[in-house]
């Protein structure tokens, strides 16, 4: 069996929240870049519930099929989950990490914050993805190939 020797990234849950503290960051030194309106928290609120119903949502998967939710070890799949919100994107869990720090840009009402979020969905997409990717085609072959054809890997 192939073994994945790749370089493990950086752990999505700690860099989306490093991400969110420098968008905090950014938006207290920023300030000329400030855009202030009642609309922003409503504008926020969706993009967070979306993001946190899809992070609990996948969490809940992963323990239904015992197998990990892991990013940094993704060679220890026991088993390759297409249902549920899998059966629309084949990363739900950065999905929602992204929606969640869209909708934290949202919040500091600085134009940007919206980068941390960019910042986030080029890493994820560079490396955390395809480090998952060789892992996975070399636990699950044939059958993660039919699924990548099948599902999108965000949307």
């Amino acid at each position: 069996m192939k073994k994945n020797t790749a370089k493990k990234p950086i752990p999505p849950l700690g860099l989306a929240l490093s991400l969110a503290l420098v968008m905090k960051w950014t938006a207290s030194l920023a300030t000329s870049f400030t855009i202030v309106t009642e609309n922003n928290y409503w504008l926020a609120l969706p993009f967070i519930i979306v993001g946190l119903i899809s992070l609990v949502g996948t969490i809940y998967l992963f323990i239904q099929a015992h197998t990990t939710a892991n990013p940094t070890t993704p060679e220890s799949s026991s088993q390759l989950i297409t249902t549920g919100i899998f059966q629309y994107t084949r990363n739900p869990m950065y999905l929602g990490f992204l929606l969640c720090l869209i909708g934290w840009s949202l919040c500091l009402e600085n134009m940007l914050t919206i980068g941390g979020a960019a910042l986030f969905y080029w890493y994820i997409n560079q490396y955390q993805i395809p480090f998952e990717e060789k892992a996975l085609a070399i636990n699950f072959t044939t059958n993660y190939h039919q699924y990548c054809a099948r599902v999108r890997r965000w949307l």
